[in-house]
Protein backbone atom coordinates (compact mmCIF):
# COMPACT_ATOMS: atom_id res chain seq x y z
CA UNK A 1 0.00 0.00 0.00
CA UNK A 2 1.61 3.59 -1.26
CA UNK A 3 0.40 5.15 2.17
CA UNK A 4 1.53 2.85 4.22
CA UNK A 5 4.70 3.33 2.39
CA UNK A 6 3.87 7.52 3.20
CA UNK A 7 3.57 6.76 6.43
CA UNK A 8 6.89 5.02 7.31
CA UNK A 9 9.53 7.29 4.80
CA UNK A 10 7.47 10.31 7.28
CA UNK A 11 8.33 7.78 10.06
CA UNK A 12 11.87 7.95 9.35
CA UNK A 13 12.10 11.70 7.82
CA UNK A 14 11.22 12.60 11.51
CA UNK A 15 13.05 10.05 13.42
CA UNK A 16 15.01 12.65 15.33
CA UNK A 17 12.30 14.47 15.91
CA UNK A 18 10.32 12.06 17.82
CA UNK A 19 11.79 12.91 21.34
CA UNK A 20 11.18 16.94 20.88
CA UNK A 21 7.73 16.40 19.70
CA UNK A 22 5.79 13.04 20.51
CA UNK A 23 2.65 14.44 19.96
CA UNK A 24 3.00 15.48 16.82
CA UNK A 25 4.24 12.24 15.66
CA UNK A 26 1.44 10.39 17.66
CA UNK A 27 -1.35 12.45 16.08
CA UNK A 28 0.23 11.54 12.11
CA UNK A 29 0.11 8.21 12.76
Amino acid sequence: NDDIRILRDIEQYYATQIDEMPMNVADLI
